[in-house]
């Protein structure tokens, strides 16, 4: 008898929409999801693909499948108590709002990077990388015990679909199929409104990860075939189009994003990532805020930062500091925007690692000395000025 598979295949009620325009499909815990697109006759390999539909995001609008995200819902008087005890940042915010945020070890240590989107007084979405899904499960459940909070965890991830529309341009596509006024001074970032699009209700939220003007659309999964193909015709009327993960993963990383497992892991302490941002200092307390604190009087001797080349990395390369070793590249893509090969890494110095180290530092990466460039924040509009549009 064959071996069956860990997981059946999950497909989102997008996937049909994204196989004409010739999606070329990955997996994980049983999601399908497009990797890159080979639109019909264009014959693009997987390097031109992943590059074109990176030029789409930054010059026009893209569309990405992102139903593999984990959705769980928290419920109850001590869902926002749960909440504040598990998160970094201050999660008791105005209905509506949008909160990125970390869970960490009582050792500062990152244990989950996630968004939380306040629903109601007590009601709380929780949306985070499938593959931290049983984590956070766990981290709020333990919670809820320990606390003996009237709360309840609720996985609503079959419930729920998510189609990000991102770009210059996604104002202009949305603003066609919404009654609902999408100025940035009526839908801010990190804000979530309730919306119809073309009749279909869904939850649209202001969160970026492509580092450009960007929303998440969250609709019920029977609503799902509706909504993509309406958005998806509005995208390609303006020349844009629908882009896989291997895009975003790039987009991302020369924006000076950071994604969990990847760029960082549970051996970074908030702090050595560059997340502390995130941290809400007076809050009277949090998992891990003791151990933060007290790394907050000195500089960290290790810190996550972001590697540009002109010449191919490849993960778990030697980086090079006035020639002596470093640190190591963890993340490699190719961004079109800076027209290099760009990386996150961990660099590391005794004396602490601060914009002047790196500054004043000659770097190279690699077996060959390739010539680089660092810095802690983004290469790519590091200001974040066009995800804020």
């Amino acid at each position: 008898m064959s071996e069956q598979p860990k997981f059946p295949v999950r497909r989102s009620p997008f996937h049909h929409h994204f196989a004409d325009r010739g999606a070329k499909f990955g997996g994980t815990d049983g999601w399908q999801y497009p990797e890159w697109f080979v639109p019909p006759g264009s014959g693009l390999d997987q390097v031109e693909a992943t590059r074109r539909e990176q030029r789409l995001v930054r010059n026009a609008v893209g569309v990405l499948d992102l139903t593999v995200l984990s959705d769980l819902l928290l419920v109850g008087a001590g869902a926002l108590a749960v909440l504040n005890w598990l998160s970094t940042s201050d999660v008791d915010v105005p209905i509506g709002r949008v909160v990125y945020t970390q869970w960490c070890s009582d050792a500062g240590t990152i244990l989950v990077d996630l968004v939380v989107y306040r629903q109601g007084h007590d009601r709380f979405l929780v949306m985070v990388n499938d593959t931290l899904h049983d984590r956070v499960e766990q981290l709020v459940n333990d919670a809820i015990e320990s606390m003996n909070a009237a709360a309840s965890c609720v996985d609503v991830s079959s419930a729920i679909a998510t189609l990000v529309v991102t770009g210059p341009l996604a104002r202009h596509v949305m603003q066609t199929l919404t009654s609902t006024s999408l100025a940035s001074a009526d839908f801010p970032p990190l804000v979530g409104r309730e919306i119809e699009i073309t009749g279909i209700p869904v939850t649209a939220m202001r969160v970026s990860f492509s580092g450009e003007l960007t929303w998440e659309l969250h609709v019920a999964s029977e609503l799902g075939d509706g909504l993509a193909g309406a958005v998806l015709a509005a995208v390609e009327d303006v020349g844009g189009g629908p882009i896989g993960m291997d895009a975003m993963y790039a987009l991302g990383t020369e924006s000076g994003m950071l994604d969990y497992h990847y760029s960082i892991d549970d051996s970074d302490s908030l702090l050595e990532a560059g997340l502390g941002f995130t941290i809400a200092w007076d809050k009277a307390s949090f998992r891990g805020r003791a151990a933060l604190h007290g790394q907050r009087a000195y500089a960290s001797p290790k810190r996550t930062a972001f590697i540009c080349s002109p010449i191919s990395m490849e993960i778990g390369d030697q980086i090079q500091r006035n020639g002596s070793a470093v640190g190591r590249v963890r993340t490699v893509s190719f961004g079109t925007s800076i027209g290099s090969f760009v990386g996150a890494c961990v660099v590391e110095s005794k004396t602490g690692v601060t914009n002047e180290w790196i500054r004043d530092g000659s770097w190279t990466v690699g077996s060959r000395g390739a010539p680089a460039t660092m810095q802690l924040r983004g290469l790519y509009d590091p200001t974040r000025a066009r995800a804020r549009g």
